[in-house]
């Protein structure tokens, strides 16, 4: 029965010849006449042999016991602990609606405050119901062509109907872990859109499009890029490639950005705010409390993303332990990127600026770029080693301190809180850089250095940007048509931003724009007031209120 017994094995004839040999002193020392009785040696010999059999073999077998019981029960605990991790890992996350509200407040005029806190609101409560109903079942159920998932509609059906209690509970508890921590990405990624329309988008446009960014697009590149059956990793699995985004620099920052694009770019800017450039004298303290909380969100963002897939959701021993050597270099590569990111801004202020640092905007381009460094490692950032990490977020600080500095301002975007340049840019750069820096025989430098093929590696380069170009795409041309088709059903717009622009027509005075922005809360602009003709230019045509002002015209038209 122990000779059956998984990894118990018996003493070949070298160990029991070995053991003859130690004790060849004792034999040595016996008479002549001891060793005459051949009979009794054999014997004695035999019996040697069968205890060293079954002393080894106890020893064995009690090791082999001690060992499986510590493993089971370092199982069990070590199942609970990681859902912990699970638990505390989305909370953290959470903390980044947190982030982008202090940061949100400390960048644009004080009159947008409650405007910000009700988006907030609406994002955090939007997204939850719309992942609950159909999200979570799209990006995480079962897979239908690659494209998108068919189970787990309101969470129904994660709990497996076989016999074994346990597994099931452990499935359960595993899926209804997952759904929380992609409940935290999925906020994220609206709230990342949303910085670039803060009080310029109606209430309305608000939650559609927090509906369709959390119930559709999102949920969907989710599926495609973070599961093994979706297209882009099955479609080129037979050439051992797939998208290389494990905390989602293509996924969530070049989905969220691209989106903040296009809304930008169907928003147009402010041509009438005169106090667009207002700062408020707390801004600096809130944008710095915001940052703080962004920089322990994006580090927890990293770490705990392939941890939660890797281990909580593997089978083998190896890959849990594997993850949490993962998980603490994962740590240390964002905070060193981090760093990078701000250091190069500041040296590049204090040899080309000759900069004093006492204005707002270099403390917010500072901010900027080191959560851009940050961004910047969430392609692959436990295979960074950690130097390789600083270069990183070096670079993806330049970036973004350039798209700021030199790009913004020659393009017909309003873009207060910089969401283009702290996430797009450094998430594009990111998706590059994974396949380029890589430490391991996946990364093209690491192969050139290691004289090994980089045939692969240049593929996983190419598939990467096919793969972040069709994730740009899409978010972009989904909220693009979606608010030109508010735009053309007038739900798009802030009232108070309508207001403003028809304010602006030559010559409103205080009491006519009064008379507006009184209507306006009434939500009854165009019926309770209607400006003198003389007061409007005439020869232009308002594009942004679709309103024809010609040198003659009823009521009726202009209402139209």
């Amino acid at each position: 029965r122990l000779t059956e017994m998984e990894n118990i094995t018996i003493p070949s004839d070298e160990d029991i010849l070995e053991d003859f040999r130690s004790h060849w002193t004792r034999f040595s020392e016996m008479s002549f006449e001891q060793l005459q009785d051949v009979q009794n040696t054999m014997r004695m010999l035999q019996l040697k042999a069968v205890q060293t059999i079954w002393n080894s073999t106890k020893d064995r077998l009690k090791a082999k016991l001690q060992q499986k019981c510590s493993q089971r029960i370092d199982t069990d605990v070590g199942k609970k602990v990681q859902m912990l991790y699970l638990v505390t890992a989305a909370t953290l996350m959470g903390l980044l609606q947190s982030g982008f509200l202090l940061v949100e407040v400390g960048t644009v005029p004080v009159r947008n405050i409650y405007v910000i806190l009700s988006n907030a609101l609406i994002n955090i409560i939007i997204s939850g119901m719309i992942l609950f109903f159909v999200g979570y079942a799209w990006s995480r159920g079962e897979d239908a062509y690659g494209l998108w998932g068919t189970s787990y509609f309101m969470l129904t059906g994660i709990l497996s109907e076989g016999d074994g209690l346990s597994e099931s509970m452990e499935d359960l508890t595993n899926q209804l872990g997952l759904y929380y921590f992609q409940y935290s990405f999925g906020v994220a990624v609206v709230a990342i859109m949303t910085t670039v329309t803060i009080g310029r988008t109606s209430h309305w446009t608000q939650i559609i499009q927090t509906t369709i960014m959390s119930g559709l697009v999102f949920p969907l590149l989710v599926h495609w890029g973070w599961e093994n059956q979706g297209w882009m990793n099955s479609a080129v699995a037979s050439y051992n490639i797939g998208l290389m985004d494990d905390g989602g620099s293509a996924l969530v920052h070049v989905c969220g950005g691209s989106a903040a694009l296009a809304a930008a770019f169907a928003l147009g800017p402010r041509k009438y705010a005169e106090d667009v450039a207002f700062i408020p004298t707390s801004a600096p303290s809130w944008t710095y409390i915001g940052y703080m909380i962004l920089m322990v969100g994006y580090t927890n963002f990293n770490a705990f993303e392939y941890y939660i897939h890797e281990s909580i959701f593997s089978s083998t021993e190896q890959s849990s332990n594997d993850s949490l050597k993962f998980v603490t270099n994962s740590v240390i590569n964002t905070l060193v990127a981090a760093f990078g990111g701000g250091a190069a801004v500041i040296m590049i202020y204090m040899i080309f600026f000759k900069a004093t640092f006492c204005t707002y905007f270099e403390f917010i381009n500072i901010i900027i770029s080191s959560l851009a460094g940050q961004i910047s490692i969430c392609g692959g950032c436990r295979r960074y080693s950690n130097a390789m990490a600083g270069i990183v977020g070096t670079i993806g600080g330049i970036m973004s301190f350039c798209w700021s500095y030199f790009v913004r301002a020659r393009i017909p975007v309003e873009d207060p809180v910089d969401a283009i340049a702290m996430h797009l840019i450094p998430g594009l750069w990111g998706i590059v850089a994974v396949c380029i820096l890589d430490n391991s025989p996946r990364g093209i430098l690491y192969s050139i250095m290691h004289k090994q093929g980089a045939k692969t590696c240049c593929l996983q380069l190419l598939w990467n940007l096919f793969c972040t170009l069709i994730i740009f795409l899409f978010s972009f041309s989904v909220i693009y048509v979606l608010y030109r088709l508010l735009d053309l059903h007038r739900l798009l717009r802030s009232r108070i931003e309508e207001v403003e622009i028809l304010a602006h027509h030559q010559g409103c005075t205080d009491d006519e724009l009064q008379e507006m922005v009184e209507a306006a809360q009434e939500r009854d602009l165009f019926f309770n007031y209607l400006g003198p003709p003389g007061r409007f230019d005439k020869s232009n045509k308002n594009d942004k209120l679709h309103i024809p002002l010609g040198d003659h015209y009823q009521k009726k038209q202009f209402v139209e």
